[in-house]
C-alpha cells in the first residue's frame, strides 16, 4: 500500500521522540500520578524516586523533567521549567545510566562517588538510573547507604519496567510512583490529539480499535504504532510491529482462539530458536489478554465464558520471572486446547 503523502507527519524524528513531553502539565493521561508528585517534591521532597510501569508508558521522559525541575527556581508551577533552564539543560549535573549496560559492582561504586560532590551549576545533582531492574545483587548492596543517607544535594530516580527486581531494601527507601496504561477511552484521545497535532488525516478508528484490542496504552508505543499507520502500514501491522519485538502477536491470538496448537507451537520453537522467547514474553501475554478480553466483551454463552477463564489464567503470572515464559508457554497450550474442544 502506498500512503497518501499528506497523511504522514511532516516532524524531524520519530514521533515518539518527537512529541515527548518536557513539563509535568504535557504528561497525558497522568493528572493524578503529576498532582501527588508535584505535591511532594513542593513540600517535603524525596532523595530517591522509583518509578515504574510497562515500556513506553513515560518513565524516562518524567524522569527528565524532574531531573530538570529540580534545577529551576523561576518556574510558576513546579514540574514545568521554563525555556532558560531548559537551554541550559546539559550544563546541569544531570547523570542518565542504562544500568543494564552499567549493571557492574565497580561501575555502581564509581557512580555512587560522584553521588557525593556538589554540583558546579544547579541546585541538585540528578542520578537517573534506567533499566534498574538489571542491576546485579552486589551492585544493589553498593546503592543502599547513599540511597538511605544521600546528601542535600542529591536526588536519585530509579526507572523500571519490573518493580519485583528492585530488592525491598531499596524500594523502602524510594518514593514510589507506578505509571499505568492509558484505558480505552483515554487511548482514543491521545491518538486523536497527536494525530491532529502532527497533521495526520487518515481515518483513526480502526488503528484506536486495534490498540485496544491489543490491549496497548504506554504513550510512547502508541506514537511508535500511530507514525506506522501514518506511514500507509496496516492497523494490525502498526500494533503489532510497534513495539519493536519482531514477533506477530496477531497471528498468535488468532490461532490460540482457533484451537491451533501446531501453529502455536511453531512461533514458540521459532521464538525459542532465535532466543528471544524472553524478551517477547511480556508483549504476547499483553496482547493475548487484550484479544481475550475482546472475545469476552463481543462473545455470547459458552463463547464469553471460555474467554473469561483463559483470562483469568493470563492474569495470574509467577511472582518468579525467570518461570514467566514457561509459565505463558503452560497457559497458551491450556488456553487453545480449551478453544480447540469447543468447551
Amino acid at each position: 500500500m502506498i500512503p497518501d503523502p499528506k497523511t504522514v507527519p511532516a516532524i524531524a524524528g520519530s514521533l515518539s521522540v518527537a512529541l515527548r513531553p518536557k513539563k509535568l502539565s504535557s504528561m497525558f493521561g497522568m493528572d493524578a500520578a503529576v498532582a501527588t508528585l508535584r505535591n511532594q517534591m513542593t513540600k517535603r521532597a524525596p532523595r530517591t524516586l522509583l518509578l515504574t510501569g510497562d515500556p513506553g508508558c513515560g518513565k524516562t521522559t518524567l524522569a527528565r523533567i524532574i531531573a530538570l525541575a529540580v534545577q529551576c527556581s523561576h518556574a510558576t508551577v513546579w514540574g514545568d521549567p521554563c525555556d532558560a533552564c531548559r537551554a541550559m539543560k546539559d550544563d546541569f549535573a544531570i547523570h542518565e545510566i542504562n544500568a543494564a549496560e552499567h549493571s557492574g559492582v565497580e561501575e555502581l561504586e564509581a557512580i555512587c562517588k560522584l553521588s557525593y560532590s556538589r554540583p558546579m551549576v544547579g541546585l541538585r545533582r540528578v542520578i537517573i538510573l534506567d533499566e534498574v531492574h538489571a542491576l546485579s545483587a552486589a551492585a544493589w548492596k553498593t546503592t543502599l547507604k547513599p540511597m538511605e543517607e544521600p546528601p542535600p544535594h542529591m536526588l536519585w530516580i530509579l526507572c523500571s519496567s519490573d518493580a519485583r527486581k528492585v530488592p525491598a531494601a531499596n524500594q523502602r527507601r524510594a518514593a514510589k510512583y507506578a505509571l499505568k496504561p492509558l484505558g480505552i477511552t483515554d487511548v482514543e484521545r491521545f491518538l486523536v490529539k497527536y494525530a491532529k497535532a502532527v497533521g495526520i488525516t487518515r481515518a483513526l478508528p480502526p488503528l484506536v480499535e486495534a490498540c485496544n484490542m491489543m490491549q496497548v496504552g504506554s504513550p510512547g508505543v502508541l506514537l511508535q504504532a500511530l507514525e506506522k499507520y501514518a506511514a500507509g502500514a496496516s492497523p494490525k501491522d502498526a500494533v503489532t510491529g510497534s513495539d519493536g519485538a519482531g514477533v506477530d502477536s496477531l497471528r498468535i491470538c488468532k490461532a490460540v482462539t482457533n484451537g491451533d496448537w501446531k501453529t502455536v507451537a511453531g512461533f514458540i520453537k521459532e521464538m525459542v530458536e532465535k532466543g528471544t522467547l524472553a524478551e517477547d514474553t511480556r508483549w504476547i501475554q499483553m496482547s493475548l489478554a487484550g484479544w481475550l478480553r475482546g472475545c469476552m466483551v463481543r462473545g455470547i454463552g459458552a463463547d464469553a465464558e471460555r474467554a473469561a477463564l483463559s483470562l483469568i489464567e493470563l492474569s495470574t503470572p509467577p511472582f518468579d520471572e525467570t518461570m514467566r515464559a514457561n509459565w505463558l508457554c503452560g497457559v497458551m497450550f491450556k488456553v487453545t486446547k480449551r478453544y480447540g474442544r469447543g468447551s
